[in-house]
């Protein structure tokens, strides 16, 4: 096996100014459908500077002849011996569409390390038909150097992620967290134990990470997967998570560098807040060189520059967002300041601070709670923490009563000195009494 040094050379830097080529070291496969012909030619056109992608096809589990073709099934001949999906508690069955669809999917990722690994690559970009390069202008470095900045143990690096708003935000403020006592404040990956986040739709992949898989779930006779050592069907959560662990090797890229688009531009869909926050921090940490970050700017400025760069897909390079905001500017609005960027869309934002909230044997009750690594803790509300017959309520209702006595008992001593005094009071000439409130 060659070095990690030697094998980091040889990796041809992905988004360069000119066209990619890629080295015996490193390899780019895509996964796609047989039957996704459009997929197929936009994934080939929007990776047009890659010189070499390479095609897997994606297996269909519904499909017993391809199911055969791939998998070990002389232990899972039975259905009743297949692993149940990941999420069997949310109702999801055996055989189900969802399963199925998941099964195909951990299948053909599978299939693509293990050809990348029997290939004699050291290095694996594995993509999924609907990725978009749109990211690459965001980027602080060439591929081939965000690699050589990997611990030196590494396996996986989760490059695209999606999923919940509060989701997002928590990577971000955790990324923030961390980066505060990181080497000149540059931190381009965190430990994936960090977070529940996910996607599949691009990933690195070392050699080192590759053999796991395969000493875990590999046939050694046939060299098929062997379906029945897998605890659940489902590839991140299952396969990734028990073949590589989610120990500080495996990784998540922070920014993300790939974003997963809406599959209707037009109407987005559930997981747009959490675009928005990925956009806006990979765009602001561009902006200021890698200084700034916020999840503040408006995302709908930011696809239309992302769209209008996706239009010369080899013109694409790190570093590159700044060039692509002026043009899209002088494009669309004739540029000065007419299009320009406030000061205050490019300031730092920091974490807010954490209420930890407590939790018991059956674990947190609050609804809005988070996994940090900080504990269980949630986004501090006005209200919260607190009910109307909480410790702080009660507190409250005894010094209010407290207060309404004394106020009460102040006001009736007051009135009856008041008393006393008018009845000590001389007889006065009419016209005395107004004639000292004047002077007075």
């Amino acid at each position: 096996m060659r070095t990690r040094a030697s094998a980091a050379l040889g990796i041809v830097a992905l988004a360069s100014s000119t066209a990619c080529a890629n080295a015996d070291g490193f390899k780019t496969l895509y996964i796609n459908n047989r039957a996704s012909v459009s997929e197929r030619l936009a994934m080939e056109s929007r990776f047009e500077r890659f010189n070499v992608l390479e095609r897997v096809p994606e297996v269909d589990a519904a499909s017993a002849s391809a199911l055969h073709d791939v998998a070990e099934m002389a232990k899972c001949e039975s259905k009743a011996a297949w692993p149940m999906s990941f999420h069997a508690d949310d109702g999801v069955k055996k055989f189900s569409a969802r399963y199925m669809k998941a099964l195909s999917a951990s299948l053909s990722h599978l299939t693509a390390i293990y050809k990348a690994f029997d290939d004699g690559a050291e290095t694996a970009l594995i993509l999924e038909d609907d990725a978009t390069p749109d990211l690459i202008p965001t980027w602080t470095k060439e591929m081939d150097e965000y690699i050589l900045k990997l611990p030196e143990d590494w396996t996986i690096v989760q490059l695209s992620a999606i999923g919940s708003e509060d989701e997002a935000r928590e990577l971000f403020y955790e990324w923030q967290r961390h980066r505060a006592s990181a080497p000149g404040r540059l931190l381009s990956t965190l430990p994936k134990g960090f977070t529940e986040i996910g996607s599949t739709q691009a990933y690195l992949i070392s050699r080192r990470g590759m053999k796991k898989l395969v000493d875990s779930y590999r046939a050694p006779r046939t060299g098929r997967i062997d379906l029945c050592k897998a605890t659940c069907v489902e590839f991140d959560e299952c396969f990734l998570a028990d073949g590589v662990g989610l120990n500080s090797d495996y990784r998540i890229a922070t920014p993300p560098l790939f974003v997963p688009r809406a599959k209707d531009a037009n109407k987005g869909d559930a997981f747009d807040s959490a675009r928005q926050i990925f956009y806006s921090w990979a765009v602001t940490l561009s902006f200021t060189k890698g200084k700034a970050a916020n999840i503040r700017m408006d995302a709908t400025m930011i696809r239309d520059v992302l769209d209008e760069g996706l239009k010369l897909p080899l013109g694409l390079k790190p570093n590159s967002f700044h060039e692509q905001f002026n043009y899209h500017c002088q494009l669309n609005h004739g540029g000065g300041s007419t299009c320009s960027l406030k000061k205050g869309s490019l300031l730092d934002q920091q974490p807010p601070k954490h209420i930890v909230v407590p939790t018991s044997d059956e674990g947190v009750t609050d609804k809005d709670a988070h996994e940090s690594t900080l504990g269980r803790v949630r986004l501090p509300t006005a209200m919260d923490g607190v009910s109307f017959t909480s410790a702080p309520f009660m507190a409250m209702y005894i010094i209010a009563a407290f207060a309404s006595m004394m106020f009460i008992g102040t006001f009736v001593h007051a009135r009856n000195t008041q008393n006393e005094a008018k009845e000590q009071l001389p007889i006065l000439p009419p016209g005395y009494m107004q004639t000292i409130e004047y002077y007075a």
